[in-house]
């Protein structure tokens, strides 16, 4: 939309990947071996943050090039069906 584009992915579609996406979640975090020792740990203290600062940016950092890539390799797909044509 910010660039002109067409949209790559209707709302079907959208519902589509979650229909797949959230039961593969699933079966993945419940297939997941239990940590060890972790009913065994004091419980997170009440002042301290549910995400640092640096797990934070680490994630926003990572969401970013992620999302230049996916932006970009739309975007060459794009003009390489125009030049096609």
């Amino acid at each position: 939309v910010l660039f002109g584009w067409p949209l790559a992915l209707l709302p079907i579609h959208i519902v589509f990947l979650e229909l797949i996406i959230d039961p593969a979640c699933t079966i993945v975090f419940e297939g997941e071996a239990d940590e060890e020792g972790s009913m065994r740990r004091p419980p997170r203290d009440l002042d301290e943050p549910l995400l640092g600062g640096r797990s934070l940016l680490l994630g926003l950092v990572q969401g970013l090039a992620v999302l230049v890539a996916a932006v970009s390799l739309f975007g060459w797909a794009l003009a390489a069906s125009a030049m096609s044509n």
